[in-house]
């Protein structure tokens, strides 16, 4: 991920704080970490921010380990409009990652995907084969019961 420039942190807060509003979720702060990305506190949880190589802001509301063996992230990809501060992020994909497989729910449609398609992928380890499902429900449940609420109400479109 590429940082978030430092022009756009206060901005990027704010609109945060506006998205998160809904779920409840304040978003006092933010500060750079060692690996050189902006984290945000929301809601008391500590999410890790920074531009993919689309140019979109991915925002991960949880980046841990399950246990031990087991990489879990959850997380949203928001479009991001640096021109428009009421446009400046709007919410693309949902997603949680088990490894080796992950959930995208489309918040926003695509040229392949539409809005509300659940697309859940598994990356073999032994073949390196990428196997792909349209699926019209969650398999992976959010730990964070707000998000779960998120991602079930967007659905279907």
């Amino acid at each position: 991920m590429k940082p978030i420039e430092e022009k756009y942190k206060e901005m990027f807060r704010r609109a945060l704080e506006r998205f998160f509003k809904n779920w409840g979720f304040e978003v006092p702060s933010y500060e750079d970490n060692e690996e050189g990305e902006t984290v945000f506190c929301i809601g008391g949880r500590k999410c890790p921010a920074g531009f993919n190589s689309e140019g979109d802001v991915v925002l991960y509301l949880i980046d841990t380990f399950k246990n031990e063996h087991i990489e879990y992230t959850e997380g949203i990809i928001f479009s991001c409009n640096k021109d428009n501060p009421r446009k400046i992020l709007k919410p693309k994909i949902a997603f949680i990652y088990k490894n080796p497989e992950i959930q995208f729910l489309y918040i926003e449609g695509t040229d392949k995907y539409k809005k509300g398609d659940v697309i859940f992928e598994t990356h073999c380890i032994c073949c390196g084969g990428t196997y792909i499902k349209t699926l019209e429900y969650l398999p992976f449940s959010s730990d964070i019961p707000e998000f779960q609420a998120y991602m079930e109400k967007h659905i279907g479109g």
